[in-house]
């Protein structure tokens, strides 16, 4: 029997207006900084073993209603459990630096720059679109007539608008363009719909948590209405309206307390399933909390009906579900086999009636069925679990995150720690020149991995797009194919990075740009002093597109890598909607090139990166 969910406090809305209505905690600031680092800094702070988790720099950005909110009844409510609500609201009004009360409003109502009534998308954007974080065919591919720019155009490429997130920490969503509109997710729990020429906004719309993935946009079937899918930091997904924002439905994927959604969901062609990837939080909740029973989570697959969100099938990642294992070292009882999330939009094989996702590591080290690390298919009508190759095996944490070589020994006798080498980002499904499907899938550590589709899954090639290995929570996101090649953004521990084109038959790797260690780093020394390429790839005919941790978004050549255009994003912008904005890190999604624009979200804030929280839009003059 799995242990029940933790009892959370007081709805939000209670506690926040207590917290607001309330004197501001009297503690000192020592003991918020002993709280943060007791608390806190195991994920948040420098070198976090949990990637997903917020900087520090992004902390500060938000309100301390937020940081109140996450601590209370979020998703750090279980970490915070044995924090009094005067902890809680001390610690919140310290990581923010502002009071109760001062969140600004986050709203479309509350922007200068609405759209006015009646406005009629610009035609050539209208005709073109980037749906889901992948773009059109899965692959971060655009084409030459839906991109409207070719390598001649794009040393123009100018800023034409930006849009600032209020109360946001980062950029983490990528920018999705529909019917000549721009979709975009937030950590601040807002989703808005902007005007893809002039960033004016049309609506937004409250989904009441972070939803940090890309939308999706389709018509309704039976309908003419257009609807707008997405996930959230609650594992709900909803629907809203894609003219109004209105909402349409609202469904939990999965109850588990910790679980989360960060990929983005599928339609299918027609518009009828929407496929769904699921992850967790859970391996950092036993961080800072021995009390902790740890782990009941698991990746899963759910396949929704998009007319009323109601379930069509769910499989986990894992073939069996957890079950009690052993006690911790203060008798807690832990569970397992957890984990394997998949952290990335799944991806549709339509001819074998397949999907196909990438997993995460383990949560405790028990056998997983080979589903860590993984690349796993699932029958597109039944879920029912076709094959899975684990790329790594053994990386499983054991629940030993935080401790000494020693503590770990004994904890778990035998135990070597796995380098967190998780799948990132989709695997592509690739169709080379001679007609053949191959699906390529690669890892943190920047090795990739090429499976045949129609034998179960079976290695083809192992390559790794550098000759030094890659940092295990460094290496670029988000990989790209035009078919030709395949396009791996590349981030190393030494701070230099680059972006490597390999053939997708052979592995074989054509060129490598790389770019050195910035000279002009405030602190030469910081983890933030990195020109590695750590958002994801877009390429269309002759040019691909990547930005990397130091905040510079650079065009390559497909031919050699020759660097055609850069421009510097880690700056301060006066935005379209008046919201105060600046630009940092640029990591996780990568640009939505359409209609002869290119649109970029900068300040992408994990792995102690530089917070942003701005959009940006670029075009021709």
């Amino acid at each position: 029997m799995l242990p029940p969910p933790r009892t959370m406090l007081a709805p939000a809305a209670l506690v926040l207006t207590a917290a607001a209505a309330g004197a501001q905690p009297a503690m000192t600031n020592s003991r918020y900084v002993f709280l943060f680092h007791e608390q806190c800094a195991t994920c948040h702070g420098v070198n976090s073993p949990v990637p997903q988790a917020a900087s520090l720099d992004a902390l500060r950005s938000f309100s301390p209603e937020r940081v109140y909110e996450a601590l209370s009844t979020g998703s750090m409510a279980v970490n915070a459990a044995d924090l009094s609500d005067e902890e809680k609201q001390g610690l919140a009004t310290y990581l923010t630096g502002t009071p109760f009360g001062s969140a600004a409003d986050r709203s479309a109502e509350a922007m200068p720059n609405a759209c006015s009534a009646g406005a009629i998308p610009d035609a050539r954007l209208a005709r073109a679109h980037w749906n889901g974080s992948n773009g059109a065919t899965g692959a971060r591919f655009q084409s030459a007539e839906d991109a409207g720019l070719t390598a001649d155009d794009v040393p123009g490429l100018t800023l034409r608008w930006s849009f600032g997130l209020p109360d946001s920490g980062g950029m983490r969503a990528q920018p999705v363009v529909v019917g000549g509109r721009v979709f975009l997710g937030s950590d601040n729990g807002f989703v808005y719909a902007l005007d893809a020429r002039s960033g004016c906004v049309h609506w937004s719309f409250d989904a009441g948590t972070p939803v940090v993935s890309a939308v999706s946009v389709g018509t309704v079937p039976g309908t003419e209405r257009d609807a707008v899918y997405f996930g959230d930091w609650t594992a709900h997904v909803q629907a809203v309206d894609a003219e109004s924002g209105q909402p349409l439905w609202r469904v939990r994927a999965d109850d588990h307390p910790m679980a989360k959604i960060t990929g983005s969901p599928v339609l299918e062609p027609g518009g009828r399933r929407l496929y769904v990837p699921v992850g967790s939080w859970e391996e950092g909740a036993s961080l800072s909390n021995g009390q902790y029973e740890c782990c009941t989570s698991q990746g899963a697959v759910v396949a929704l009906d998009t007319a009323t969100g109601a379930e069509i099938w769910k499989t986990y990642t894992i073939p069996e579900r957890p079950r009690p294992v052993r006690e911790n070292w203060l008798g807690v009882q832990q569970y397992g086999p957890a984990g394997a999330g998949v952290w990335s939009a799944p991806v549709l094989d339509l001819e074998r009636r397949a999907v196909y996702v990438g997993t995460a590591n383990g949560y405790i080290n028990v056998p997983d069925g080979d589903s860590s690390d993984a690349v796993i298919a699932f029958d597109l009508d039944t879920g029912a679990r076709l094959w899975s190759t684990q790329l790594l095996a053994g990386d499983q944490n054991c629940g030993v995150i935080g401790m000494s070589d020693e503590e770990a020994s004994l904890e778990c006798p035998g135990y070597e720690s796995g380098p967190n080498d998780d799948v990132s980002g989709s695997p592509i499904l690739v169709t080379l020149p001679d007609g053949r499907d191959v699906l390529v899938a690669g890892q943190e550590s920047s090795r990739i991995t090429a499976l045949d589709p129609d034998d179960g899954g079976a290695v083809l090639w192992v390559a790794q797009a550098q000759d030094a290995a890659g940092s295990p929570q460094g290496a670029g996101m988000g990989p790209a194919s035009d078919g030709t090649l395949y396009y791996r953004p590349v981030a190393l521990p030494d701070g230099t990075g680059g972006l490597a084109a390999l053939r997708p038959g052979t592995g074989e790797r054509v060129w490598y740009a790389t770019h050195p260690r910035p000279t002009d780093c405030p602190d030469p020394e910081a983890s933030t002093c990195s020109s590695g390429v750590f958002g994801a790839a877009t390429v269309i005919p002759g040019v691909v597109f990547a930005g990397g941790r130091d905040g510079m978004l650079r065009a390559y050549s497909t031919r050699d890598g020759e660097v055609l255009w850069e421009y510097d994003t880690l700056r301060a912008f006066d935005t379209a909607n008046g919201v105060a904005a600046r630009g940092g890190s640029i990591g996780g999604h990568g640009p939505a090139v359409v209609g002869g624009m290119l649109f970029i979200g900068s300040g992408y804030a994990v792995l102690d990166s530089v917070a942003g929280n701005v959009l940006l839009a670029f075009g021709i003059d």
